[in-house]
Order: C-alpha cells, then sequence, then structure tokens
C-alpha cells in the first residue's frame, strides 16, 4: 500500500492534468497551450485579439497575449466551453464573471468591462443556462 499509493495519485494527476482543455496560439512562431480555465476575457482591436491569462506565479497575477485572430472564430470555438460574447469587442470566460449586468461585467480580478445593453438579454439567458439558473 505504502508503495503503490504514490504511483496511483500521480498516475491520477498526470490524466487529470492531461484532460484539461487548452487553447493553442502561435507568437512569433512559438506554440503556447493556454488553459481555458486561466483565460479571464479576450479583447479585439481591429485584425488582433489580446488574451489576458490568469498566471498562476505569485509575482504576476495576470499576463497578456496578442495574436492575430478574429474574435468571431474564437468565440465559435470556445462558446461550448463556457465563453460569452458580451460586446462586439469583449469574449469572456464565464467562470471568471462575478458580476453581469445590462451595462457592466465584473471579473474575478476586478476587471470592468462594458456589456452591449442591445444584446443583454440573450447574453443574460446564455449566462443563467451555464450557471444552471434557468
Amino acid at each position: 500500500m505504502e508503495t503503490d499509493l504514490p504511483v496511483y495519485l500521480r498516475d491520477a494527476l498526470s490524466q487529470i492534468n492531461a484532460a484539461r482543455e487548452s487553447l493553442k496560439i502561435q507568437i512569433n512562431g512559438e506554440i503556447i497551450d493556454l488553459l481555458l480555465d486561466n483565460i479571464l476575457y479576450m479583447e479585439v482591436d481591429k485584425h488582433y485579439v489580446t488574451i489576458h491569462y490568469k498566471n498562476n506565479s505569485i509575482k504576476s497575477t495576470s499576463k497578456s497575449y496578442v495574436v492575430h485572430a478574429s474574435l468571431s472564430q474564437l468565440e465559435q470555438k470556445l462558446e461550448t466551453r463556457g465563453f460569452l460574447r458580451i460586446h462586439k469587442s469583449f469574449l469572456v470566460n464565464m467562470k471568471h464573471l462575478t458580476r453581469f449586468s445590462c451595462r457592466e461585467a465584473i471579473l474575478t480580478n476586478g476587471t470592468i468591462l462594458r456589456v452591449s445593453e442591445k444584446n443583454y438579454a440573450k447574453q443574460k439567458n446564455k449566462y443563467l443556462l451555464w450557471k444552471g439558473l434557468q
């Protein structure tokens, strides 16, 4: 038992880590895996998307990655994984939403983002379904 348990525990943790979903991005020819759970939100500026990422290191709370991409394509890819388009410029990881109202969304790190008033009712329904409240 004393010799087998650590081996089984290590194997179980490896399987859990392997099952965690990620987004692969390419920056300067290097492919980087970003865990979906750690992505706070994404914002678009022209043809570039900035991915705001929760860094688990003690020194820094978040990091940003800028990639040449379409926010609409990322939305289609990540919509079923808990991401919500709250504004034409923002795609948010619902795991990090602490408040969602018709004017603003507040994230776990304190970031405040604008919400599209025009699409608020539809997005609110998606959020409530994701939370299991509807």
